[in-house]
């Protein structure tokens, strides 16, 4: 018996095309390009005011531990004006440095005060510097080769702490101040100038002034009375000013950064 086989034709299915919209190669490579040049702006921008919140920030914090030690050591040796802090306090001296009046005020005032503080006394290679403190005007504020106090906070901040006193004549002086130098991010991180990240906080001892930035409260010699007298507080537009110059009023800076908030503003000379 012979078998048929029937041939069946199946209709085929027709393909159906579908077109997606996209772009081209010349369009991504050119949007790409653009972002690029966005990021470029912006991302510089957005790091270098990261940096100055970090600054402003890490100033302020520091300024209100000092303002802390302070009031606690008034509150176990009572006002400063009644500290026992030697024969230089306030007044004449032969000793320019005030070293007597310094160490009793870093030892019994400051340091039982200052949790976790280390302080040593090196040269600034020794504690970890590689160049000298500067200006903005490349002149030096603290060198290099010389020794130094230095108190190295729990956050990482750098004292350093130096008596300040007018030159009287006859290997006399009146001491009248201790400055702190405040390395914000330390010995190890630079740029290492005043106004970027070094500034200066000071403790006035006439009539017991509280801690404050340096030139909140201005001062000069009254060579009649041989004492210091105080002058006019300094506003927001001198302090601008003084901080603009680039030279020693560099150290303004710090004030003119607390009178705007604790802030930098886009004004300030970075």
């Amino acid at each position: 018996m012979l078998l048929e086989y029937t041939k069946i034709e199946m209709p085929l299915n027709k393909q159906k095309h579908k077109f997606i919209k996209a772009f081209t190669l010349a369009e991504v490579l050119i949007t790409l390009v653009i972002i690029g040049i966005i990021a470029a702006i912006t991302v510089p921008n957005l790091v270098h005011q990261y940096k100055r919140t970090i600054i402003a920030t890490r100033l302020k914090h520091t300024y209100a531990v000092l303002a802390q030690m302070m009031k606690l050591a008034e509150a176990k040796y009572g006002m400063l004006q009644t500290w026992d802090l030697g024969e230089n306090y306030g007044g004449m001296s032969s000793d320019g440095g005030g070293n007597e009046m310094y160490n009793r005020y870093v030892n019994t005032y400051m340091l039982p005060f200052l949790i976790g503080a280390k302080y040593e006394t090196k040269s600034m290679k020794n504690i970890g510097y590689k160049k000298s403190i500067f200006y903005p005007d490349k002149s030096i504020y603290k060198n290099i080769n010389s020794g130094y106090r230095f108190i190295t906070l729990g956050n990482g901040v750098t004292l350093s702490p130096g008596i300040w006193s007018y030159g009287l004549g006859n290997g006399q002086y009146y001491v009248y101040t201790i400055i702190f130098m405040v390395d914000i991010d330390g010995p190890s991180k630079g740029p290492n100038i005043v106004g970027k990240d070094v500034f200066l906080v000071e403790q006035i001892f006439e009539n017991g002034r509280p801690i404050t930035m340096y030139g909140e409260t201005p001062v000069s010699w009254d060579s009649k009375n041989k004492r210091i007298k105080f002058e006019k507080t300094i506003d927001r537009k001198t302090a601008l000013k003084y901080c603009k110059q680039g030279n020693q009023n560099s150290r303004y800076c710090g004030l003119l950064i607390k009178l705007d908030g604790w802030e930098i503003k886009p004004d300030y000379p970075w």
